[in-house]
């Protein structure tokens, strides 16, 4: 998170707009206001706002509507979404909840309570990403919790492991800046690969740590995906290296008994399982299974990339 969130505030009243950002101001947020949800939708495509409050009734798609879109947004989904409304009405926030929004506030608010709950959901989105700061996208806790859902709802899913070769030579020889640089580039190469093959509402990545990634999809997008993230990682990391490297296509390393040896360019690996209903009694037990097809992929020969590839026992 930024070092001043940016707050996102949508309210087709101008009086409740300036008093709003006002608080908010003060509070020590940046904040941008806009008058209609599709003006919502495009501030919110180019600045990424860390909280975004939206009045319920508005012109230009009304807040149900835009906080709908929003969840099923690939790159929107875990930002944390405040509904505003004069209406204290049980069934106005039922429907908010039911789009997808963390919390309700209705209007006239006391300032000191505002700004409390606002704080609250910061600090609760900050402590969800706090394992991967690094690409801001949604964490462990999350991953398992899409993964839950999806088999709640007894449909076919495909949960695709990303993960890259070589990594912890590379980030030895080029330090870690060089080594976030490369973790970016992965994490932006997935995202990429999704909104280019045809991104869905199902789609979902998330950020284990490390060099770790998880997609879930539909399994008949995994082989697309797959490839796309294969070639364009491949091409984007060679600017990683230096020019002998990239010459000669490897990098002087040691292993892990400190003997120097040649590695080849770090390169991506990807093992996707795809689930049944009822073949999994838990995504605990599926992501297992999941990190041992990952694992099994690594030690194959390249392209480091399988579809339900056999597992020998005990990997």
């Amino acid at each position: 998170m930024r070092d001043r969130p940016i707050i996102l505030v949508a309210d087709d009243d101008p009086r409740m707009r300036h008093v709003i950002t006002t608080v908010l101001e003060r509070a020590g947020y940046e904040v941008t206001s806009v008058a209609d949800g599709q003006t919502a939708l495009q501030v919110v495509a180019t600045e990424r706002p860390d909280l975004i409050l939206l009045d319920v009734m508005m012109p230009r798609l009304n807040g149900y509507e835009v906080c709908t879109w929003l969840r099923q947004n690939l790159l929107t989904a875990t930002i944390p979404i405040i509904m505003l409304t004069a209406l204290d009405q049980i069934h106005e926030k039922v429907t908010g909840i039911h789009a997808g929004a963390d919390d309700y506030i209705t209007k006239p608010f006391d300032s000191t309570e505002f700004t409390a709950r606002i704080g609250m959901h910061l600090r609760r989105t900050q402590r969800d990403l706090s394992s991967n700061p690094l690409t801001t996208l949604p964490g462990n806790h999350a991953i398992l919790a899409a993964i839950e859902r999806r088999l709640v709802a007894q449909t076919p899913f495909a949960v695709i492991y990303i993960d890259l070769n070589s990594f912890k030579p590379y980030n030895d020889k080029y330090g870690f800046i060089a080594g976030d640089r490369m973790i970016n580039l992965l994490a932006t190469t997935v995202i990429e690969a999704i909104t280019k093959t045809g991104l869905s509402g199902d789609d979902f990545v998330g950020h284990e740590g490390g060099d770790d990634f998880v997609v879930l999809t539909s399994p008949e997008r995994v082989e697309a995906l797959g490839n796309h993230i294969l070639t364009a990682f491949s091409a984007g990391a060679l600017h990683l290296f230096d020019e002998i490297d990239r010459t000669t296509g490897g990098f002087l390393a040691r292993d892990r008994f400190g003997a120097e040896v040649v590695l080849p360019l770090t390169a991506v690996a990807i093992a996707a399982t795809t689930s049944r209903p009822g073949q999994w009694p838990s995504a605990e037990a599926l992501i297992r299974h999941a990190a041992r097809v990952k694992t099994h992929v690594k030690r194959l020969p390249p392209p480091h990339f399988a579809v339900d590839p056999p597992v020998p026992p005990g990997r």
